[in-house]
């Protein structure tokens, strides 16, 4: 529209809700102005339309249907409710807050296992018996490398040459 400062006069003027004087006034002026008369003859179509439409019958039981539905729905429970609110249609993404609390939940979860007292004992005294084991092995391991060391520094010392 050319007169965005009066639109609501032309809507106004279409629906019939303008006086006399003010409806003259806006006539006068329309028939000057082109953008004016077609914004009014396009008004005029659609408020023809909206005047004879009729709608559709509603089907017997339809409030009874769609009650018992909405009740359906209520009654579900809570976890039902936010495992539909997280994966609701026509919202991407909205299972992402949902995979990062349950990688959250699962990655607490592991380091409890693994780090409270008590937890996994198959797993947890087959880790001890490996540590003793391996902490014996190390300890033959020094003490024979601290043997190989002193005996180099034996010979060194009976061939003259020093550290």
């Amino acid at each position: 529209m050319i007169h965005p400062a009066r639109p609501e006069a032309l809507l106004d003027y279409v629906a019939g809700r303008l006086d006399t004087p003010t409806a003259a006034a806006l006539e006068d002026h329309a028939a000057d102005c082109e953008a004016c008369q077609q914004f009014i003859a396009d008004q005029a179509v659609l408020w023809r339309e909206l005047d004879s439409f009729t709608p559709a019958e509603i089907s017997p039981g339809f409030d009874e249907a769609v009650f018992a539905h909405v009740a359906a729905h209520d009654r579900a429970p809570w976890w039902v409710r936010a495992w539909r609110h997280v994966f609701a249609a026509g919202e991407p993404g909205a299972w992402r807050p949902a995979m990062a609390l349950s990688a959250a939940c699962a990655l607490v979860f592991a380091v409890a296992l693994v780090r409270l007292p008590g937890g996994l004992p198959a797993e947890r005294s087959a880790v001890v018996d490996q540590t003793a084991t391996a902490s014996s092995v190390d300890a033959r391991d020094v003490e024979l490398a601290e043997r190989a060391l002193e005996d180099m520094e034996m010979l060194q010392v009976v061939a003259g040459d020093k550290l």
